[in-house]
């Protein structure tokens, strides 16, 4: 259960803001691109392009003014008061450990490696991802809720993480660069997403042409005799966490990238795990 996208799409997917066609993309790995602001590695094309596409990166300068929280926009509200309540979503999040467990062995990151957490609340799956890519790799956290996002830099402050970075940004704007991420991970938010659809083909578009992204989310009761339960189910998820009712994650993932493979399944079906990809693996 963490935060989402907000309504609307990328205007395009070409050449990236500071990238002349047919120049080399710096890659997060490049050790050319990264430079030292405050106390954090910065790997300045990659959080450069982020900024392009109108999102705040808020690790790079620790000084900064903070994220202005949204007025009016249901799905930020709700997660500002959830950031406010960090003992309540650490409880909350304590009951999917083990589902997260599965997920990052699924998504099997490697040391050197750059992923993005997509909608990463307060830095939940930051410490495992670290530790997965180490020293050499880079984190890159999205979140659309202020709160979140201001919850999330507090952990990288606090932990000295130079190599993991925190941005505020609606996924259906952007996901950052093309083939900018050798991974890609979301837990328990996909469903939460008003135009999951947009933010797919940014993840797709963002991805590394061999990368993967490990879904982990929620949708509609699919087997058993309590479906006819579906209509309370997700109105109630609607209220607490933003759920989009009449949308089918799994469904979207499977229009959006060339395979999915689907790991594990919970809950008659409301819960899932699956791998996307943009080509099929080798």
């Amino acid at each position: 259960m963490t935060s989402n996208a907000d309504d609307g799409r990328r205007a395009g997917h070409g050449t990236e803001p500071g990238v002349a066609e047919g120049e080399h993309r710096p890659s997060s790995m490049d050790a050319t691109t990264t430079e030292t602001t405050g106390r954090n590695t910065v790997d300045s094309a990659l959080l450069d392009s982020f900024r392009a596409d109108g999102a705040t990166v808020v690790t790079t300068d620790p000084g900064g003014s903070e994220p202005t929280r949204a007025e009016g926009d249901r799905g930020r509200s709700l997660y500002d008061w959830w950031s406010d309540r960090d003992w309540l979503y650490d409880r909350v999040m304590a009951l999917t450990a083990g589902m997260r467990d599965e997920t990052f062995d699924a998504l099997a990151l490697e040391s050197g490696e750059t992923v993005l957490d997509l909608a990463c609340g307060p830095g939940t799956n930051f410490e495992r991802l670290r530790e997965a890519v180490g020293p050499d790799g880079t984190v890159v956290g999205l979140d659309y809720s202020s709160g979140m996002v201001q919850s999330a830099r507090k952990a990288v402050d606090e932990r000295g993480w130079e190599n993991v970075h925190v941005v505020r940004a609606d996924a259906a704007a952007t996901c950052g660069p093309d083939d900018a991420f050798d991974a890609v991970v979301t837990t328990f938010a996909l469903h939460t997403f008003p135009d999951a659809a947009g933010a797919l083909e940014n993840v797709r578009d963002a991805l590394a042409p061999d990368g993967r992204f490990a879904v982990l989310d929620s949708r509609p009761l699919t087997d058993g005799p309590f479906r006819f339960l579906n209509p309370l189910y997700e109105r109630v998820i609607a209220r607490t966490v933003n759920h989009q009712r009449g949308v089918d994650t799994l469904e979207l993932l499977e229009a959006t990238f060339e395979t999915v493979d689907v790991v594990e399944t919970w809950d008659a079906g409301a819960g899932y795990l699956a791998v996307a990809r943009p080509t099929p693996p080798e």
